[in-house]
């Protein structure tokens, strides 16, 4: 009885190992939430009440507890998802987001298998999937590690993306509930993930040049401006003395001048209008002795 006990408690691990690896597969999700791994669960943990209740007795509900735990392995492990980590750095907010996308090839191209209820009902339903543009590969080629507090160090590979991806779409059919939409997604690589890693050890030699220099500038004008107290307070005297010049009684004296001035000009003006035409008249009175005497 034990032997035959133990061949089945196996045969209920493998096929739920079997048949949780063929969902992941199918399903493309990451963790078992899907709408085949949820109700069946339920249903698994809804059959134990009722059976142990003695209500309804189809089988030994002891063998839940295999399958699910054959389930659960053969989702993660067997039918492990493959995904790729989204890097993108938000450096007007400070923020560092990184976030895990699965993304497979078929024939037409790039799609993405987005973790919802919807889409992998639309997927499987309508075959419509969501298609992924791109002008550089989608080629995870930067390490991310993170270590937080009582876990492990997390390790996944990832793509630096330039900006929060674009996402359009197009109403394939409109239904009675729902419409149905094929999504499409643009992706823009920064220059961090579609550059070779010997280009990258080249630009960021240049960088660091660019930055000493920058800082010796930014030192340069520092002192300049520190160089510039004395010069400006200087200046602010020199402008004190001369609005000190421009008060009323000061302005007042200095048109009195001016007027005086215009005046002794006038009058050297008119002296020397008045002595030309002297000489004027001593040469005309000149010329007509000259012609009675001659």
């Amino acid at each position: 009885m034990d032997d035959i006990q133990l061949i089945i408690g196996t045969v209920v691990i493998l096929l739920g190992v079997w048949i949780g690896g063929n969902v992941a597969k199918k399903s493309g999700f990451i963790y078992p939430w899907d709408f085949v791994t949820i109700p069946m669960v339920a249903i698994c943990m809804v059959y134990g009440i009722i059976a142990a209740s003695k209500v309804f007795v189809l089988f030994d509900p002891v063998w839940i507890l295999p399958f699910l735990c054959g389930y659960l392995v053969g989702y993660c492990l067997i039918g492990l998802t493959q995904y790729t980590m989204f890097i993108y750095q938000n450096f007007g907010n400070k923020v560092h987001d990184v976030y895990p996308v699965v993304l497979v090839q078929t024939e037409e191209g790039t799609v993405m298998y987005e973790q919802s209820w919807g889409a992998l009902w639309d997927r499987w339903a309508h075959g419509i999937q969501h298609k992924v543009e791109s002008y550089y590969p989608l080629d995870a080629d930067w390490e991310t590690k993170r270590k937080n507090p009582a876990f492990p160090r997390f390790r996944n590979m990832g793509i630096y993306i330039e900006n929060k991806p674009e996402v359009t779409y197009r109403v394939v059919k409109k239904g009675r509930f729902r419409e149905l939409r094929e999504y499409t997604t643009y992706i823009i690589v920064a220059r961090a993930s579609y550059l070779s890693k010997a280009r990258l050890a080249t630009e960021e030699r240049l960088i660091f040049e660019l930055q000493v220099k920058n800082d010796e500038l930014m030192n340069e004008n520092r002192m300049l401006k520190l160089q510039q107290g004395p010069a400006m307070m200087e200046m602010a005297i020199a402008m004190d003395i001369e609005a000190d010049k421009q008060t009323p009684a000061n302005r007042m004296q200095n048109l009195i001048k001016l007027k005086k001035g215009f005046e002794i000009k006038k009058k050297a003006e008119q002296e020397a209008e008045r002595m030309k035409q002297d000489d004027i008249i001593k040469e005309q009175e000149a010329k007509k002795d000259v012609a009675v005497n001659g």
